[in-house]
């Protein structure tokens, strides 16, 4: 393989200011790279998902080969709100290329707008080239671009920084304007923002929970089972009415600690009804991305099961813990003495007297009432 080694910046490369290469259309966030036994996955979307990457050269009319290559996404620097055109940085040399991605040509149906070839830059770089016409208003759409992962097997001689190990990638783009003296071509240079090389995540889906039934008032934790969870998954409890509208929602809080791609940790939140309970649907999201739904039972909660008016006053279950020893009958009226010199005479629960209930004792030693 071609040295990757770059050499410095020599004082004819030199930015022309009249001349702007334009990243026009942005490629994708996310892009799944090829391994050279695998087959294609096709040319590099933009971030519509709809079209490819696409470079403008203004200033400049006449044919433009433009040469393109895998960058390491650390040394793109590209920032979100930046206009990315080789107009906003001057040319301090070639960004340093992945050691573990390259640019390949991707061939087919779909790939029938601007042809490209392979080359080898003068650095030794593993590149891909493109001309732009002025028929094309100067632009190309790049429909022809895949990228290439490299088996770690043929890099493990190197050594790598974590940086230029990673999977983020920028596509770099040369434009050569020949100097009209004959003297070395002017090198106008812009860079892409990065892509992430991974493996997209398919749909969620939940394999088993630890729970299907819980009380209304939740809080309990609740374990999922599955596969495909992102750092931006969530977990919705949705009851619908019997028209299909969604009548309840509430958002589990997940416990961002055991959040893992195959197992999430969340806790149960409190029904809208604690005397009624019901049945819901419990489904996972991941970005737009969601689970089948998932049958879940709010069982109603006793204490709160109060059909009273809300005027009636609290009814309070006799306790026994009292500052004297007492035994309550099963109606719960009067009690029994039991200390120390005690002689077994009925005491009434209310100190003011007689009143309804009052009962009397019919032997000693069994402790019955009347």
């Amino acid at each position: 393989m071609p040295s990757r080694n770059i050499p410095s910046r020599t004082p004819s490369q030199t930015r022309k200011a009249a001349v702007v290469l334009t990243v026009v259309r942005q490629p994708e966030q996310q892009h799944r790279a090829r391994y050279l036994s695998e087959g294609s996955r096709g040319a590099i979307k933009d971030r519509s998902g709809s079209s490819h990457c696409s470079v403008q050269l203004t200033g400049y009319y006449r044919p433009m080969r433009v040469e393109m290559y895998a960058g390491s996404g650390a040394g793109c620097r590209i920032s979100s709100n930046e206009l990315l055109t080789s107009e906003t940085r001057p040319y301090t040399g070639p960004v340093s290329a992945h050691p573990l991605y390259q640019l390949i040509p991707v061939s087919g149906k779909a790939a029938n707008t601007t042809p490209c070839k392979a080359v080898t830059s003068s650095e030794g770089i593993n590149c891909l080239e493109v001309t732009l016409r002025q028929e094309n208003n100067m632009t190309a759409l790049l429909d022809c671009v895949g990228i290439l992962k490299i088996c770690t097997y043929d890099v493990k001689q190197r050594r790598l920084t974590k940086s230029a190990s990673n999977c983020s990638v920028c596509l770099v783009f040369r434009a050569f304007i020949p100097d009209p003296s004959g003297g070395p071509d002017t090198v106008i240079q812009t860079e892409s923002e990065p892509i992430r090389c991974v493996q997209q995540l398919g749909v969620p889906e939940v394999f088993k929970m630890s729970l299907n039934t819980a009380n209304a008032r939740g809080g309990c934790d609740l374990f999922v089972i599955g596969r495909n969870f992102d750092h931006n998954t969530t977990v919705l409890f949705r009851e619908y009415k019997e028209d299909g509208n969604l009548s309840w929602s509430a958002e589990a809080p997940i416990d961002k600690q055991y959040l893992h791609q195959c197992h999430i940790v969340c806790t149960v939140p409190t029904y809208h009804s604690l005397g009624r309970g019901g049945t819901v649907s419990v489904t996972v999201k991941c970005g737009s991305k969601l689970s089948h739904p998932t049958t879940f039972h709010f069982t109603p909660n006793p204490e709160d099961d109060d059909w009273r008016p809300p005027e009636s006053p609290k009814y309070e279950i006799p306790s026994y813990d009292r500052g004297y020893e007492a035994s309550y009958t099963p109606l719960g009226y009067g009690s029994l003495s039991h200390g120390p010199g005690s002689s077994g005479a009925y005491h009434h629960d209310d100190d003011k007297g007689a009143a309804f209930g009052k009962r009397m004792k019919l032997t000693e030693d069994a402790g019955v009432y009347f």
